[in-house]
């Protein structure tokens, strides 16, 4: 792969990170509830509201960051340090997206449906297109590979209990 198609993958990349961050403040500006991408964030946004929805997920992906390094050890591959910055590029995206969608009034349960359906079908575009790029892993899907590939297991599997670990237990 040439040096240009590395750098058109990696803004791809950053476009869906985009478009991820963006469903994800669709979604909690609906007051729905969350994916379960920003579920444990979002809860600490709620109840520690001195820091943002984005800066909490980015505190929460260098944790997942962090527990891959602990989990693979030297397994772990330094490209994956690459998650840092992105961690970063995400959360502050979640905040431009939180003031992009703030002015929105949600006059009542109609509304809000609508803006968590439009939420959730950015977020997939935002997905597809993360997984499209093929560069590098998300932090949090990194960090469930990481599990999943320790204990051999598959991560389709490890992905959805992780998932719904996250929502039903933080989700409010």
């Amino acid at each position: 792969m040439t040096k240009r198609e590395i750098a058109k993958r990696y803004i791809l990349f950053i476009i869906g990170l985009f478009f991820l961050a963006l469903g994800v403040a669709f979604t909690k500006h609906g007051e729905l509830g969350v994916s379960p991408i920003s579920s444990v964030s979002n809860v600490l946004s709620c109840k520690f509201d001195m820091l943002s929805l984005g800066a909490w997920l980015t505190i929460w992906n260098c944790a997942m960051i962090l527990g891959q390094i602990i989990i693979l050890r030297k397994k772990f591959k330094l490209i994956q340090m690459l998650q840092l910055p992105l961690s970063f590029l995400f959360g502050w995206f979640t905040d431009l997206g939180m003031m992009i969608v703030s002015p929105i009034p949600l006059p009542n349960y109609t509304v809000q449906l609508i803006i968590v359906v439009v939420g959730i079908i950015i977020l997939s575009f935002g997905i597809s297109l993360t997984f499209i790029a093929n560069v590098i892993m998300n932090s949090d899907e990194a960090f469930v590979k990481a599990i999943s590939d320790t204990i051999n297991k598959e991560f389709g599997n490890i992905k959805v209990g992780f998932d719904i670990w996250r929502f039903c237990g933080n989700n409010h």
